[in-house]
């Protein structure tokens, strides 16, 4: 069986199983010593490695199989399947471990072999090897000292070097982006580091600057860098620079460093953008701590009229156009050499489309139709442009109309003064509005708290309105589902009115405005020989309808009447009750009713409802002789009669008697053979005596 030898282990391809980052950072862990304890036995090795955040353990053996070598490590990266650096440190020194074991063998059996032949001729038997090694005594007590704070090596003892952030963009997993990672430069390896050694952080920041050669040197930091020799940086700023080191190594991008941009700006901690590939170094970058203001400068330029925008008062035009995103949670984003997040990070997008040159014969039109809508958006510096204050106390109004499918719907608005604002759910304190050709702006001071009121107070059901959906701007009511729009016109109207609202609109609406007249009865009533004649018409104000159509509304159940202006009247609910009796029993005739004498009691209603009710002269007489009438009066029979009548055909008689006194029309009828020949005949010749 194959056992684990140097030989071996210096002939494994490592560049076959691990990237060449992962090959690199090994041999860097290795030189580093960081390979601290090793247990070997004939097919297998154990290596404790010390990690940049924990200790990890990495085994190395012969698969009996194959004769091969095999790698394992209990580290995150090497769990997901990959050769990790802990594997390529560990394989280094275990060659370099096994290489003097070997040594120290073939030396004590040359001794022995030496000794031996000199004082007895033996064959040499070579001592028996143990089936453990272990490292030297001295290899574990330098692991203890690497724990401890290494004191000795502070002061002039320690490396020095400079410390800062490089900042590359390139291709990663999830597309392209950028990188920061902590670098340093050692002054041993830079020689103007060397000889500027003493000259005090701001001039070290500043030659690393202007002096680019140190692309040649750098290289990436390490956990164990001591803090000591940092020439450019505070204690406090290289903490921070360590603390971040963690993350660029796992993680690497500009996400997690992101949440610490603002530190970086206010430790001084250089962040340098460079290309190391190209050995190329753009320069260093500003970062804003604090979120910045994106501002639209106006200006003339030859008579046009130029748009440009603005970052921290620092100029943003070409370079502008180039703004990428470095960070997306929190948001940071880069234009040229300056790093800044915005106040409103959605305001990125508007970037692109500056500088924006308007000619000067359309810089009316733009200032009519788009000055204010970006003074909305953005802050406006310019000279050409002078502010305006007003403050009052808000003003509902409400602006109605109705659409195509007849949806009767509110706009709700503020009036402040003579401006007027639209309802907003953001609570806004303040609107731009524009003063007709005039470049100057108002800010409307608001008043949120009095404004969500009046909106509150509209969804009260009293008022029979309700928020419309989301497809409708904000403060858009519309009818309630039960609520008839008429009477949202008639009563809710004056309702809100007195609750401070101003209506408009209402006479635009396509289903009619509403006529608020109270609708009266016009009835002249002329006599016919036993019957009346009624002209009657409704009056709603100026208009006039007959009363036929007001009877067939109520009919069909509907209490609205449209009248011949296009308005809506409204027929009082009580009439269809009140003269139920004249429509049933009344004959319709085209200018109105037709009332027999005795249907007179009908015609008491409407006396009832108007005085001025036009009557024929032998009207009352009439009504009153039918409201004092008791029973029919019995009559002589004629003398030139010669017989005699049963009861029942003298009271036919004296009721045909009736019928010629009061005018009636009637019929005789009874039973065949009962006598009503006799009854006429009687009548007859009553009538000729």
């Amino acid at each position: 069986m194959s056992k684990l030898t140097a030989q071996l282990l210096a002939n494994f391809p490592y560049n076959h199983y691990a990237d060449s980052r992962s090959i690199q950072r090994g041999q860097a862990y290795y030189k580093d010593d960081r390979v601290w304890d090793i247990e070997v036995s004939e097919t297998q090795a154990i290596c404790e490695v010390n990690g940049d955040t924990s200790d990890y353990t990495v085994t190395i053996e012969i698969n009996k199989k194959t004769g091969k070598l095999a790698f394992d490590c209990d580290c995150p990266y090497a769990y997901d399947g990959n050769f990790c650096k802990h594997m390529v440190a560990a394989g280094f020194a275990l060659k370099d471990f096994l290489e003097e074991t070997e040594e120290d063998y073939d030396e004590d059996y040359e001794e022995e072999d030496e000794e031996e032949y000199i004082e007895t001729p033996r064959k040499p038997v070579p001592p028996q090897q143990p089936t453990h090694f272990t490292r030297q005594w001295k290899n574990k007590l330098d692991n203890v000292f690497l724990q401890m704070p290494r004191s000795s090596t502070s002061g002039a003892n320690a490396q020095r070097y400079a410390a800062f952030i490089l900042l590359e963009k390139g291709q990663s997993y999830y597309g392209p982006g950028y990188t920061f990672t902590p670098y340093l430069v050692k002054a041993k390896n830079w020689s103007i580091l060397h000889e500027l050694a003493d000259a005090g952080p701001d001039t070290l920041n500043d030659l690393l600057e202007k002096n680019h050669s140190w692309i040649h040197f750098c290289e990436e930091m390490y956990s164990q860098t001591n803090p000591a020799g940092c020439l450019n940086l505070s204690r406090e700023a290289f903490n921070l620079l360590s603390f971040l080191q963690q993350y660029a190594r796992y993680f690497g991008g500009a996400n997690i460093i992101s949440n610490y941009f603002s530190m970086l700006a206010q430790l001084g901690i250089p962040v340098l953008q460079a290309n190391r590939s190209r050995k190329s170094v753009q320069g260093r970058l500003t970062i804003l701590p604090e979120p910045v203001e994106l501002q639209v400068t106006f200006s003339r330029q030859k008579g046009d009229l130029l748009l440009e925008a603005s970052l921290h008062h620092q100029k943003l035009t070409a370079g502008v156009q180039k703004a990428e995103m470095l960070s997306h949670n929190p948001p940071w984003f880069i234009s040229e050499k300056t790093i800044f997040s915005l106040q409103n990070p959605s305001h990125i997008a508007l970037l692109q489309s500056f500088p924006i040159a308007i000619p000067e014969s359309e810089a009316d039109f733009f200032r009519e139709n788009y000055l204010r809508r970006i003074a909305e958006i953005l802050p406006i510096k310019s000279d050409l442009i002078q502010w305006r204050e007003t403050s009052a106390d808000p003003i509902p109004r409400l602006y109605l109309h109705d659409d195509k499918d007849n949806t009767l719907r509110a706009d709700l608005r503020f009036a402040y003064g003579e401006y007027e604002v639209a309802a907003s759910k953001n609570d806004e304190n303040q609107s731009v509005e524009t003063i007709p050709g005039s470049w100057d702006l108002v800010r409307v001071q608001r008043q949120p708290f009095h404004e969500q009121e009046a909106y509150q107070l509209l969804a009260d059901p009293v008022y029979r309105l309700k928020r419309a959906g989301s497809a409708h701007p904000y403060g858009t009511f519309e009818l309630r589902a039960r609520a008839h729009p008429f009477d949202f016109l008639l009563y809710s109207i004056p309702q809100l009115t007195a609750a401070g609202f101003e209506i408009y609109g209402e006479e635009k609406l396509k289903l009619g405005k509403i006529n608020r007249a109270t609708p009266s009865l016009r009835v002249n009533i002329t006599s016919g020989i036993d019957w009346f004649d009624l002209k009657t018409l409704v009056e709603f104000g100026d208009q006039q309808i007959s009363f036929h159509d007001v009877r067939k509304a109520l009919k069909r159940g509907e209490r609205y009447i449209k009248l011949a202006d296009g308005s809506v009247g409204q027929i009082p609910e009580d009439w269809l009750q009140k003269y139920k009796h004249l429509w049933n029993l009344a004959h319709e005739t085209e200018d109105g009713f037709r009332v027999s004498d005795f249907h007179i009691p009908l015609i008491d209603d409407l006396l009832e409802e108007s005085a001025t009710i036009q009557i024929p002269p032998d009207l009352p007489q009439r009504r009153e002789r039918f409201r004092t009438f008791e029973q029919i009066a019995p009559q002589p029979l004629p003398g030139g009669f010669s017989g005699e009548l049963r009861p029942y055909q003298k009271h036919g008689f004296d009721w045909l008697h009736f019928l010629r006194e009061y005018r009636f029309g009637g019929i005789l009828a009874d039973d065949m053979g009962l006598g009503k020949t006799v009854q006429v005949l009687t009548y007859l010749l009553s009538l000729k005596e």
